[in-house]
């Protein structure tokens, strides 16, 4: 799901409405719901009530130089990362 829609959350209006509607289709479709742009804390509750699969954005992972999220993904995943810049 586009930032367009997750940014609507934050604003009055139809935005909660027409997000679950987005991810209502989508769980018809049996398909994976990733909603980008989660920027606050009331958006991921709101998309993880919904049932989304995957959030993305700075408040789930702050932006980082690659090296480091690696190195923070490892750590809390238990897998090895290399990467060769």
């Amino acid at each position: 799901m586009d930032r367009a829609f997750v940014n609507e959350l934050s604003e009055a209006g139809d935005g909660a409405t027409i997000v679950a509607a987005i991810v209502a289709q989508a769980k018809a479709l049996n398909l994976q719901i990733v909603a980008k742009g989660v920027e606050n804390e009331m958006q991921q509750q709101f998309l993880t009530q919904l049932g989304c699969h995957k959030l993305q954005r700075f408040f789930v992972w702050q932006t980082a130089h690659c090296s480091e999220n690696c190195s923070r993904y490892s750590r809390s995943h238990q897998y090895i990362c290399q990467i060769n810049i």
